[in-house]
């Protein structure tokens, strides 16, 4: 990925599923933090981001060790900046997180974010 490459910003996350197969920049909340451990004993975490329009379950893999590190950091409440892979698992639309870090504070995020 190149500094200059951009990713369209998800208005609300409730809108994920109109970007299928799509690589996104979402804004959110943490409402829900876990890490678990793939049955290879590879770390993984699951969370659950959410907006003023909703949430939505998301997925760190461990292949990442860099973004597993950072999410070791996440609170719940904490305000993040997400680059993502919209998918569908399960019949349910879910973010596959390739990239996360915390909101700065003076950044500006648009209606219907954090």
């Amino acid at each position: 990925m190149s500094a200059q490459e951009t990713f369209e910003q998800l208005p609300e996350l409730s809108r994920a599923g109109e970007h299928l197969g799509q690589r996104v920049t979402a804004f959110g909340w943490v409402q829900e933090l876990r890490e678990g451990s793939t049955k290879d004993g590879r770390p993984y975490f699951d969370l659950r981001l959410a907006d003023v329009g909703g949430a939505i379950a998301c997925k760190i893999w461990g292949d990442n060790m860099r973004l597993i590190e950072n999410a070791r950091g996440l609170e719940r409440g904490m305000a993040v900046k997400a680059l993502a892979d919209v998918r569908e698992y399960r019949g349910a639309v879910q973010l596959t997180i390739a990239g996360l870090r915390e909101v700065e504070q003076d950044e500006e995020i648009g209606r219907g974010h954090v």
